[in-house]
């Protein structure tokens, strides 16, 4: 009988530039971390961390930070992450946060541009009388994950804004949606301000009269051709976006029954043609996504239950219990029982 998992990352409609991965990868490096066994189970190789064009799924992204958790042992590591960043790490955003005026513009442009950015966690910007919030959000349910990715994000807000601005500007409170850790003295180190955990939601708060201060690298002109640059970038990751992952969302939809190519079209509501023509010019082809999806569904499967191989071979698309072994080396370089067995390697080790 079939059985299906609920993926949290099922959707998989949030792809970014790979800057946050390959710093992570020089920061683990840094203390000794194996590059190889950071990415392992990523589906990711070193060429295609450091491929300046190159983007990584959501997914990619949050096994690449649990590996990179359980790797270091390293007591906030998100802290320390964010803090070795600046805007260059940031891609496209980072460049036209440079060129704004001033923080508060440098923030309305971070929110703006965020897609255009590595950013694994929505961010949004609230002005409410003297002071500004930013609140972070998931984009996917998270477990354990979220406290490294709040950490990062918050650390990196107060370490870039001293490079935009040339000093210090100091947050007015930080509020944390998960219970304080045990190594909470880094918080009050890094962040010198009112510290709440437990709360509703994630946010930062700075007074408005402190994102008036100018930036170093302010510039008009600059600012102009940053925001033409990134605004480029989203236009074309946009269309990507939309009919790349409406057929991810079909095939998702009906694990071990996967429709064709036809019926895929059929139930988006194009023609087969049109379906092929955007698909290509997103240069990818539905055979890539259907491998897609089916390489997501068995890494799930491998991760997340006990079932054995013929079954999740069964679920995932292949008659072939061996047409799925060679398949899934293929697709992460590792046969599916070397794989588990390397999960289970890294959570004994944690």
């Amino acid at each position: 009988m079939k059985m299906a998992i609920n993926s949290q990352h099922s959707s998989e409609a949030w792809f970014t530039t790979n800057h946050k991965a390959a710093h992570i990868v020089e920061e683990m490096t840094k203390i000794g971390v194996s590059t190889d066994a950071l990415l392992s189970n990523t589906g990711l190789s070193k060429d295609s961390v450091f491929d300046e064009e190159g983007q990584i799924s959501y997914s990619q992204s949050i096994t690449l930070i649990n590996n990179a958790v359980m790797l270091s042992q390293v007591d906030g590591l998100g802290l320390q992450i964010g803090a070795c960043e600046n805007t260059s790490s940031y891609g496209l955003m980072g460049y036209a946060m440079s060129c704004a005026p001033n923080m508060k513009e440098a923030a309305e442009v971070a929110i703006k541009y965020q897609k255009a950015s590595p950013s694994l966690m929505n961010m949004s910007l609230v002005h409410a009388g003297d002071k500004s919030q930013l609140l972070l959000s998931s984009i996917q349910p998270l477990g354990k994950e979220v406290s490294f990715l709040v950490e990062e994000v918050f650390s990196a807000i107060k370490r870039s804004f001293y490079f935009l601005a040339g000093k210090n500007i100091p947050p007015q409170a930080v509020y944390f949606s998960y219970p304080e850790p045990s190594y909470s003295q880094l918080y009050k180190n890094i962040f010198n301000c009112p510290l709440f955990f437990n709360a509703p939601e994630n946010k930062i708060i700075y007074r408005q009269q402190d994102l008036q201060t100018p930036t170093l690298q302010g510039n008009v002109v600059a600012q102009k051709v940053a925001r033409s640059l990134c605004d480029q970038y989203i236009a074309k990751h946009r269309v990507e976006d939309n009919m790349v992952q409406r057929v991810r969302a079909v095939l998702l939809n009906s694990p071990g029954g996967f429709p064709n190519e036809d019926k895929v079209a059929q139930q988006i509501g194009v023609h087969p043609r049109n379906l092929r023509r955007q698909l290509k010019r997103s240069h990818t082809s539905f055979q890539k996504i259907f491998d897609g999806v089916r390489e997501q569904l068995a890494i799930e499967y491998l991760r997340k239950s006990s079932l054995a191989l013929d079954d999740i071979a069964d679920l995932v698309g292949f008659s072939d219990s061996s047409n799925f072994r060679r398949a899934f080396k293929r697709w992460t370089g590792k046969v599916p029982s070397a794989y588990r067995s390397n999960l289970k390697l890294l959570k004994e080790t944690a």
